[in-house]
């Protein structure tokens, strides 16, 4: 075994052919669903919104956000937020959406969730919560969003 782990070593070092331990049959990659059956479930919720929005579905915080410091890594950048919602054009970001279940409330979930807030909170925008153990019956939760949007939208004319 430890001949096999050399002779690899020295392949790689001098460049050489490497042959992957996995044969050509191994699956390796298997496609799975967009969102999840809750997430998919909220989406149907609130997909009315897409008559005046752009609703984009697992958008990763990477693709919104820039990093313009170097003392942290950009890996943090790399978790996905389970809604945005956009301008119908895509001009500008309105508001992130982060549908919340039971593993939201193991210690590393909410430590992540720590992270994707502050990241919302320096680039200025709002990260609105829902849970999956409410009912988020439809006028409530078009409601909501429709309401933190207007807001802000007032608030950037008042604003100029």
């Amino acid at each position: 075994m430890l001949l096999n782990k050399m002779k690899y070593l020295f392949k790689i070092f001098f460049n050489d052919n490497v042959e992957t331990q996995e044969s050509p049959t191994t699956v390796i990659y298997q496609q799975k669903s967009l969102m999840t059956a809750s997430e998919y479930s909220f989406y149907q919720v609130i997909k009315d919104l897409e008559i005046k929005y752009k609703i984009v579905p697992q958008l990763n915080l990477a693709s919104i956000t820039k990093k313009i410091s170097k003392h942290k890594f950009q890996n943090e950048l790399y978790r996905n937020v389970d809604f945005a919602i956009f301008t119908n054009d895509y001009s500008k970001l309105l508001l992130l959406i982060e549908l919340n279940d039971r593993s939201h409330q193991s210690s590393q979930r909410q430590l992540r969730d720590q992270k994707v807030k502050k990241i919302c909170d320096e680039i200025g925008v709002l990260l609105m919560t829902f849970y999956t153990n409410k009912p988020n019956e439809k006028s409530y939760v078009i409601n909501r969003i429709l309401s933190v949007i207007e807001k802000d939208f007032n608030n950037q004319t008042q604003q100029k």
